[in-house]
């Protein structure tokens, strides 16, 4: 994404790679102006490591873009897989798709944390204290009351829309809070509709989840913390990340085959390559009849798959040459 100004057509930019010229706050004003404008395209970014922070002269380790403009925007990020009849899943058992809901704000994307050099003491102002005989690493985290709430009635929104029944994952008084807000939302202003559709929530540990997932058959929204929501979607995912992603509302997003950004230092190097795998499978078209008129991306996209991929390796070659 360029950096610039509005324009004519309304569109504004703001280039990542200034995060260090700014301090990050390129990255802040990127989140507010989505806030303003309710719209915004983020391309892809480098957390930088110690490697990368030597290799581009940087001030500092810059946290997360994308931990910073959840952390700005809030709300949560729904992750649903997408199934394809042909694909073997990882476990043949998820008939049914799995909706993770990762609350996108705090814990430890916003905490404090440093090395702690020597014998000491680490103190939490409000009032914690811990001693040390040697010397670690502590961290401090947070989160709110708000955000909690709006965590809570994102995930019971998406069970009644889904039509599913919720579970969410427990540090005992932080993951406490959680769980007591969100069973007061449930019994308040839930309950009552859920039993309408024959639904319902309830609470279990993040072991006990994990465990009870793996036998079944899928069809649930499970509503995570921050981290354990990003680790259960990749679980979800699968191998293929094929996943639809919303944020808040309904929002349709890109699904790309051929590349993966993470092979890429930069944007422009990924395009380059995105194009050119573009290029070969336009030049090659699959061999199958294809409807005249193309029903939305997400159900295009599994249509195509269905109708040329025959076998779980033919389908990752595909999407990885």
């Amino acid at each position: 994404m360029k950096h610039g100004s509005e324009d004519q057509g309304r569109l504004r930019g703001g280039d990542a790679g200034r995060r260090d010229d700014s301090n990050d706050r390129i990255t802040v004003e990127a989140a507010e102006a989505v806030q303003r404008y309710s719209v915004g395209i983020k391309c892809a970014t480098i957390t930088p490591d110690e490697n990368r922070v030597e290799e581009f002269k940087l001030k500092q380790m810059w946290r997360s873009p994308n931990g910073t403009i959840r952390n700005i925007l809030g709300g949560t990020v729904f992750r649903e897989p997408i199934l394809c009849k042909n694909i073997p899943r990882l476990v043949p058992g998820w008939t049914k798709p799995i909706v993770i809901g990762r609350h996108a704000h705090g814990d430890q994307y916003k905490a404090t944390d440093f090395v702690v050099p020597g014998p000491g003491k680490v103190e939490m102002t409000y009032p914690q204290r811990w001693r040390a005989s040697t010397g670690g690493v502590a961290m401090g985290m947070y989160n709110t009351d708000k955000s909690i709430r709006d965590f809570a009635h994102s995930s019971f929104q998406m069970a009644l829309l889904k039509g599913w029944a919720h579970q969410n994952t427990i540090l005992k008084k932080y993951d406490g809070r959680f769980k007591d807000i969100f069973q007061e939302i449930y019994e308040k202003e839930y309950h009552a509709q859920f039993v309408e559709k024959g639904i319902w929530y309830e609470h279990r540990l993040i072991d006990d989840m994990v465990a009870q997932a793996m036998k079944s058959d899928g069809g649930f929204i499970w509503a995570c913390k921050n981290y354990d929501g990003d680790v259960q979607s990749d679980s979800v995912a699968q191998e293929l990340k094929y996943f639809s992603k919303a944020l808040e509302s309904v929002c349709v997003e890109t699904i790309e085959a051929g590349v993966t950004r993470a092979d890429y230092l930069n944007t422009f190097e990924f395009l380059d390559k995105l194009a050119e795998n573009l290029k070969i499978k336009l030049a090659n078209p699959p061999n199958c009849d294809l409807p005249t008129h193309p029903p939305p991306p997400t159900h295009a996209h599994i249509q195509t798959q269905e109708l040329t991929l025959k076998t779980k390796e033919f389908a990752l070659r595909d999407l990885q040459t």
